[in-house]
């Protein structure tokens, strides 16, 4: 039989460095995806805080933080691996712009955004190394928001054996038609499933443009979520 892998997209309208309140919607978008069998379930960037910045040195979390505690209690319970979007203390002055990987079976880790935007150099360390999940013998690259704008970030990441490519996004209304150009590309060119997951609302600066996306090997859409709504989209991954 095939390795298959039901993924879950989450999209939701955040409260400036309300970690409490996005953790109770974070809460609310597992529960939802536990219904539908999602084993692996992501969600925005910075999805924990918001899209803040300059708020993160005084927001940012650690392993042992009590918010990703709360959320591996629920990835234990639902047998499923969450990615929550965090500023995270990790070894430097500056918080990293992080993927906190909350698996059922293993500790917290996390997956850092490499290719820092604009004034988040100010404010966070960038990552330095990519990082591949591998669950149901599928095998999934991850991306935070700007790492989608190089096109090496996705080629190591499929010259490693990835079966696809999640992102962890915040895409504005203005960004929104090329930045889907581009993933849908990426999905065509390299003939893997592609999913990015986006706030609604605003965050920071930013008109959120929502859509969260799963396109096909041929660059298609698959699944889509509406623009203005807080919601859980899903695929299965075969291999």
């Amino acid at each position: 039989m095939p390795a298959t892998l039901t993924v879950g997209l989450a999209q939701f309208a955040p409260i400036k460095g309300n970690i409490s309140e996005n953790l109770a919607q974070h809460v609310r978008l597992i529960e939802q995806a536990a219904k539908e069998q999602v084993r692996l379930l992501v969600f925005p960037e910075l999805s924990l805080t918001g899209y803040e910045p300059e708020l993160a040195k005084d927001l940012a979390l650690e392993y042992t933080s009590e918010p990703l505690c709360i959320l591996h209690d629920l990835a234990k319970k639902h047998s499923m691996t969450i990615l929550a979007g965090t500023p995270l203390y990790v070894k430097n002055n500056k918080p990293e712009l992080a993927l906190a990987i909350i698996s059922p079976d293993a500790p917290t880790r996390h997956y850092s955004k490499m290719h820092l935007y604009g004034i988040e150099n100010s404010f966070f360390s960038p990552g330095n190394q990519q990082t591949m999940l591998t669950i149901n013998s599928i095998s999934i690259g991850l991306a935070v928001c700007a790492d989608i704008t190089h096109p090496e970030h996705v080629q190591h990441m499929v010259d490693d054996g990835a079966d696809c490519y999640l992102a962890s996004v915040l895409i504005s209304e203005q960004g929104y038609s090329a930045e889907s150009k581009l993933l849908s590309e990426y999905a065509r060119h390299h003939n893997i499933i592609v999913g990015m997951a986006n706030f609604v609302g605003h965050s920071g600066p930013y008109s959120c443009a929502g859509n969260s996306t799963f396109w096909g090997k041929n660059g298609n859409i698959l699944t889509q979520a509406s623009k203005p709504q807080p919601a859980v989209i899903t695929t299965t991954i075969s291999k």
